[in-house]
């Protein structure tokens, strides 16, 4: 279990580099991937996040480990924004702040209980994307489903998320499953803020 939440990003319960943990899932809900399309000026639609938009989680790692997560943009300085993702699990609470530049989606900036990390940019492989629909508690919507897959600590990672940055806020993560080592975490959203 203790790998899982390494690799998540979630909570810092190991010695593993929270730095590593944070940087893949900020690259996954990184916006050039639901693009998929290498043209950085295809992004400008889908970085358009206002301070105010949110969306809440149910995380479910298995029993004992059931909590939730806020997702929500904090500051825009014009070219970049900030956003928080705080995890509340009965274990540990975690908060991960990161600041990305508008026009690339790249991360420039984390903090991880305002710690700063170092950054790797490095998305996962895309193994598919397609389109279908998705229901959550938070509502049933149209999605982009992509897989894909990495590595963290020389073990195999496989990444699911629906997600949809027209009709829900921010990166559009509507669920997630991570699976790895025959362990799964499922992330779904609850309900979200949308600014206009």
């Amino acid at each position: 279990m203790k790998n899982i939440l390494a690799i998540i990003g979630l909570v810092a319960v190991t010695a593993a580099p929270a730095a590593q943990a944070a940087d893949l899932f900020s690259a996954f809900t990184n916006p050039n991937l639901i693009v998929n399309s290498g043209d950085e000026s295809a992004l400008g639609y889908l970085i358009n996040w206002k301070v105010g938009d949110g969306a809440e989680y149910n995380v479910d790692m298995g029993l004992p480990f059931k909590g939730t997560m806020v997702k929500s943009v904090t500051k825009d300085e014009g070219d970049t924004l900030w956003f928080n993702q705080t995890v509340d699990l009965l274990i540990q609470k975690q908060s991960i702040d990161v600041q990305i530049d508008k026009t690339t989606g790249k991360t420039l900036k984390e903090l991880v209980n305002g710690q700063e990390q170092t950054i790797d940019n490095t998305p996962p492989t895309i193994v598919s994307q397609d389109y279908t629909s998705v229901t959550v508690p938070a509502g049933t919507f149209k999605a982009i489903h992509i897989v894909a897959k990495t590595q963290q600590d020389g073990k195999d990672v496989q990444i699911e998320e629906w997600a949809n940055p027209k009709e829900t806020p921010m990166d559009g993560s509507i669920k997630m499953i991570m699976t790895t080592q025959g362990q799964t975490i499922t992330m779904e959203m609850t309900k979200f803020t949308k600014m206009h």
